[in-house]
């Protein structure tokens, strides 16, 4: 299983670095559409706010799981356009929650003082 998750974030980290994941603007229009046109919010206004934040540093980002303002995830090319999210997040009045992916998935950050829930907005 780390061999697949290695070349999954492999894989990942290219796309994003070679633009190819343009595409998760598209798809957050479209979710956001749908959310409207359904009169269920799926990208809510913070939701909204992370995915902004996200892209002014580069990156990439987008609604997680179901969408509802609860939960949003960042796709980043280094530690330090990461970084540069959380930062952006922070400004922005949203708290990340203290987690990094491993080639055995993703886990709570060693070392981080952070615990319990963690609200989007």
């Amino acid at each position: 299983m780390a061999d697949i998750n290695e070349f999954y974030l492999a894989d990942l980290s290219w796309r994003i670095a070679s633009r190819e994941l343009s595409s998760s603007e598209v798809v957050n229009a479209a979710l956001a559409r749908l959310g409207d046109e359904t009169g269920i919010p799926i990208v809510t206004p913070p939701l909204a706010r992370l995915i902004a934040a996200a892209r002014r540093v580069g990156a990439v980002a987008k609604p997680s799981g179901a969408g509802g303002g609860d939960c949003g995830i960042a796709f980043a090319t280094s530690s330090e356009q990461a970084d540069a999210v959380r930062a952006a997040w922070r400004a922005d009045g949203i708290a990340p929650l203290p987690l990094e992916i491993t080639p055995e998935g993703a886990r709570q950050a060693v070392g981080d003082e952070q615990s319990g829930e963690v609200p989007l907005g």
